[in-house]
């Protein structure tokens, strides 16, 4: 395959989303839908103010690769029928509960936003499970999985918690041994490629699941879910900043991401994040990975925000940004306009920009908060944060003398 064909973004991928997107405009079972250059993906409603899905391309775009004909249209066909046909999820506790399986999902997906209507039925059973993911559950069918609501559960008359613990014990079942993932590489990097079935990436949740690689490797192990159907286990040590590099590729050409960041056991054998010490060859790896992932997430929330957020508000949702690495570091970073009304991430640094644009300064977000007190929005995850106007006098002479960095000049 030739380089014009891998880029994201190509005319050949684009004319390809093209073509899907007048496939799902056809469709009866869809409301709106849009095409993503940026995702190469297509964006969908079921409803008109439904909640949006998205239909990543990547996989079957290399499917596509080298088809013509009858067979190509009728890959795309079953693939847009299976993204847009209602999902027959068992209706009865009795029938659904042996179907049940755990899935990581990013803490901004799927999830409702101020001004989008409220829609019960779409409002997804889940829990916080690892720093901006999700624990949820779906119901495992022959071609597909369905995604379990709250209305759902309220339906069959049990508990959130059975749910939970009923899709962990249905996990732990199917064979899952470690001595299943292949050497890549190194031969302390072992790769578990989901075949349907087996939820390698959802293992994660099993209780002492990942601690038990610690005797194969010979160190403590260091998981990676760059897709949701492939989980990376690699030994901790010196070269784990490799691992970082291979996971951020797999990441960022997954066609369902779900994290660059690193995870791995605390002493009780639970899972946590994988956040190395200052001087640890991995230490900016890992620190990088981290703020990926929190701009993946509030990249979808902003644009839930920007999507449904009522005009009369008049509120600016800030961008998560990377700055540039300075001594391997990238900090966060997010912008408010001198009295601009905003909806802050929480980023390590904000750039207040004057009025007039011909000044801005970095400060610090701990020295922020001391001085303006900004409010949390209820409902959002991640956590946003609403200022209106900059403080005045002394407190804004004090907030600004501690900046890290100013610049004066005129700003776009």
């Amino acid at each position: 395959m030739g380089g014009g064909l891998a880029r994201r973004g190509g005319s050949m991928q684009d004319r390809f989303g093209a073509e899907l997107l007048d496939r799902f405009r056809a469709c009866r079972g869809v409301a709106d839908s849009w095409y993503s250059a940026e995702r190469f993906a297509i964006g969908y409603r079921r409803s008109r103010g439904g909640s949006v899905s998205w239909a990543f391309l990547g996989t079957l775009y290399g499917e596509c690769a080298g088809l013509a004909g009858d067979r190509r249209d009728e890959l795309l066909a079953r693939y847009v029928t299976r993204m847009t046909e209602p999902v027959a999820v068992p209706t009865r506790w009795a029938e659904a509960a042996p179907l049940l399986r755990p899935l990581l999902y990013g803490t901004a997906q799927g999830r409702w936003v101020p001004g989008a209507p409220r829609r019960p039925e779409a409002e997804l059973l889940r829990r916080p499970a690892l720093p901006l993911l999700d624990e949820v559950v779906v119901v495992d069918l022959p071609t597909t999985i369905g995604y379990v609501s709250t209305d759902l559960v309220a339906s069959w008359g049990v508990s959130s918690s059975e749910v939970f613990a009923t899709a962990a014990a249905n996990l732990a079942a199917v064979p899952g041994d470690q001595a299943a993932g292949q050497p890549s590489g190194a031969p302390t990097l072992l790769r578990f490629v989901d075949d349907g079935s087996t939820y390698w990436v959802s293992r994660l949740l099993l209780d002492g699941w990942l601690a038990g690689f610690e005797e194969r490797l010979g160190a403590r192990p260091v998981a990676f879910a760059p897709d949701r159907d492939c989980l990376l286990v690699v030994a901790d040590g010196p070269r784990l900043a490799d691992a970082f590099d291979l996971v951020a590729a797999e990441f960022r050409g997954a066609s369902r991401p779900v994290s660059p960041a690193g995870y791995t056991v605390d002493e009780a054998g639970r899972v946590v994040p994988y956040r190395p010490p200052l001087g640890h060859p991995a230490h900016h790896a890992a620190m990088r990975a981290d703020r990926w992932l929190a701009a993946e997430a509030y990249d979808v929330q902003a644009d839930l925000l920007r999507a449904h957020w009522p005009v009369a508000q008049q509120v600016s949702v800030a961008s998560y940004l990377l700055a540039e690495p300075v001594d391997g570091a990238a900090p966060s970073v997010s912008t408010w306009r001198q009295d601009v009304p905003t909806l802050l991430p929480e980023t390590d640094q904000v750039a207040l920009v004057g009025a007039d644009r011909r000044q801005s300064w970095l400060v610090r977000w701990a020295d922020l908060v001391r001085a303006v007190a900004p409010l949390r929005v209820p409902g959002l995850a991640p956590p946003r944060y609403r200022v209106q106007q900059w403080p005045q006098g002394e407190q804004l002479r004090a907030l600004l003398a501690g900046a890290v960095h100013q610049t004066d000049g005129a700003h776009g």
